[in-house]
């Protein structure tokens, strides 16, 4: 039983060994890594292979989608970084399965709108990277569902009119929201709403004309506003 599960072992390792080698990326068994940076990846089907990872990095790539499921099985996944592809949309189901990821990096894409309930299979995630897209639409209750976020960072992106609850559900935000080089004209009372724990938000670099004295009377905890 012993020869037969070490044969299993090495024909999984070799097996590995040539996805791998095919995809053109670098596994890192001991700090459980899959590192595919400037692999000249297309789709995302390609990297199923290694669902152990704890950190996946796929970016500088030519990937334009996320499909649906694409990470049903990797639920012990940590980190996420997409950087520098073309991802053009994301579909709600297309994070499904990463319950336990914490940090996410989306930016340098091609994202144009953030859809309510976008990030729902993502309870745990801490840190939002979505700056250098060109996202003008963040709908309502787009980051309902993970709650213990503490980072957001929506720097270079093409906002102009914030919908009333674009942040509901983020009260653990605390480290930052970052809106700066954005086109934001105005800031509501609701635009904010319950972001009790904020220390810090960017608005620098926006065309602001307008913030009513009530703004930032959800964000009673914050220090630092730029």
């Amino acid at each position: 039983k012993m020869f037969i599960n070490l044969l299993i072992f090495l024909f999984f390792d070799y097996f590995l060994f040539i996805e791998t080698t095919k995809i053109n990326c670098q596994h890192n068994i001991k700090q459980s890594e899959l590192n595919c940076r400037g692999s000249q990846i297309e789709k995302f089907y390609n990297l199923t292979f290694f669902p152990k990872v704890l950190r996946l990095i796929a970016e500088r790539n030519q990937i334009k989608e996320i499909p649906e499921f694409t990470f049903e099985n990797y639920s012990q996944l940590l980190f996420l970084n997409v950087r520098f592809n073309e991802i053009d949309s994301l579909t709600k189901g297309c994070f499904f399965g990463l319950n336990n990821l914490r940090e996410l990096f989306l930016s340098s894409n091609k994202l144009k709108i953030i859809k309510k309930h976008l990030f729902l299979f993502m309870p745990y995630l801490e840190k939002l990277n979505l700056r250098f897209n060109h996202i003008f639409i963040i709908e309502d209750e787009s980051f309902y569902g993970i709650k213990y976020l503490k980072e957001l960072d929506l720097y270079g992106n093409k906002l102009k009119n914030l919908e009333n609850y674009p942040f509901y559900e983020i009260s653990n935000l605390n480290a930052l929201l970052d809106l700066s080089f954005n086109s934001i004209e105005s800031i509501k009372k609701d635009n904010l709403f319950k972001l009790n724990n904020l220390l810090k938000i960017d608005l620098s670099y926006n065309k602001l004309s307008l913030i009513s004295k009530d703004t930032f009377y959800w964000t009673s905890n914050l220090e630092n506003i730029r």
